[in-house]
């Protein structure tokens, strides 16, 4: 489907595509400073507090506090990937729809 200047220009002007794009990026900047808090968070830990990632993660335990703190910080990104998914999937592709169905597409 193509849109022509005009279409585009009534899209760009409605107020549900400035809430759209204002939806995402907060999405976006949220998911970015919970990530990199995660990855950097873990990178002080390897550089000030070796000590504690290379202890035992409970009592007779081969696995360190680091390797749970690494798998963690994985996990943590495949849920914000899942987050991101669901309300992209659900809440912006429903904005679409009636951005869409109001500008007369």
């Amino acid at each position: 489907m193509t849109l022509n200047a005009s279409a585009v220009s009534r899209i760009r002007e409605h107020a549900k595509f400035r809430e759209l794009v204002d939806e995402r990026a907060r999405l976006g900047r949220v998911s970015m400073v919970i990530v990199l808090g995660a990855y950097f968070g873990l990178i002080a830990l390897v550089a000030l507090r070796p000590d504690l990632l290379r202890s035992a993660a409970w009592a007779g335990s081969v696995t360190t506090v680091g390797v749970i703190f690494a798998i963690a910080v994985i996990v943590a990104g495949w849920g914000l990937t899942w987050l991101y998914v669901r309300v992209a999937n659900d809440r912006f592709e429903r904005l679409t729809g009636e951005l869409l169905g109001e500008v007369g597409q």
